[in-house]
């Protein structure tokens, strides 16, 4: 068996026992026996059982991303930004497994922006920000979604999908101080392509799909 193929099978065990029992309640000696290898295969691959769910989780967020970029081709980077942020909190909504997946990795392990989102984000800012200021601005914005992520699994039946979200990336977004005005403008676009996806989840394997005929972008 080849490295690459002991890996693929470390993770797809990792991801049916973080769906199944959540991140917080596997261990690494679970993913190991369910995936039939051994503790040298484990840590050759990955550092710790953050380092995994990490992968795993960036994964999904990949996953995501490539069915934006097939669905729209010619989606400028800002606008993939906003429909990557809406549908995961969607797959959040939808899915309770992913939801406690995601609020017991964040509380162990920091979730990086892709390079290319945070220069579109740049791009919007109504201010030169410091590079002291950008430090201190993603270390909030770590807290806050880390912190988002365990609320929304905690209370989800008291909560609204599209108003959570125009509130989170408002406060999200103000820090990098971009107009509310700015927010919703392309927040008012993503909803209304946002009507006509559904997601299917396969075990953080995503797809996406129109419900109705694929409005334009």
């Amino acid at each position: 068996m080849s490295k690459s193929d002991t890996k693929k099978r470390i993770q797809n065990a990792a991801s049916e026992l973080f769906y199944q029992n959540g991140y917080s309640e596997t261990t690494v000696a679970e993913i190991i026996e369910y995936s039939q290898t051994n503790k040298g295969s484990f840590y050759h691959h990955f550092d710790d059982k953050p380092h995994l769910g990490y992968d795993i989780y960036q994964g999904m967020l990949k996953a995501i991303d490539d069915c934006i970029r097939n669905l729209y081709p010619a989606a400028q980077t800002i606008d993939r930004f906003f429909l990557q942020e809406c549908l995961f909190w969607r797959l959040l909504f939808q899915e309770p497994q992913i939801r406690r997946f995601a609020a017991g990795l964040l509380t162990v392990c920091s979730i990086d922006l892709k390079a290319e989102f945070f220069d579109a984000i740049l791009d919007l800012s109504s201010v030169d920000l410091s590079t002291r200021e950008l430090l201190m601005i993603q270390g909030v914005e770590l807290s806050v979604r880390c912190w988002f992520t365990a609320y929304v699994h905690n209370i989800i039946e008291r909560l609204r999908e599209e108003e959570l979200v125009s509130f989170y990336l408002r406060s999200w977004l103000g820090l990098y101080h971009i107009p509310p005005d700015v927010v919703d403008s392309y927040l008012t676009t993503t909803n209304r392509l946002m009507c006509s996806l559904s997601i299917d989840n396969d075990i953080f394997q995503v797809s996406v799909q129109f419900t109705e005929d694929k409005p334009s972008l």
